[in-house]
């Protein structure tokens, strides 16, 4: 069946009554719900007031805190490898 691309055009009178009357009830539901006016819309929110200094503040303090506990494991590994230094000073000393 080959695609006829007139198709709105030769809508029956019939068929064209229904698309009319359900395009009329549409246009009915969307005035009367005041979609036009804007109901849809989400109100806006008021943005909450946020002390920046203060984020920042918790900010370096918690930066603060990760470098502390990357200076001890380098601490304890710097530990580790003079422990296994000394280990083969003396096995090589042997």
């Amino acid at each position: 069946m080959p695609l006829n691309w007139n198709f709105p055009a030769k809508i029956g009178p019939k068929t064209r009554s229904q698309v009319t009357f359900i395009e009329r009830t549409m246009i009915q539901h969307v005035v009367n719900s005041g979609w036009l006016e804007g109901k849809l819309r989400r109100p806006e929110k008021p943005k909450p007031s946020i002390d920046i200094k203060q984020v920042r503040y918790q900010r370096t303090l918690a930066k603060i805190k990760a470098w502390q506990t990357k200076q001890k494991r380098a601490k304890t590994a710097l530990r580790k490898l003079e422990r296994t230094k000394a280990y083969y000073e003396n096995t090589l000393q042997a």
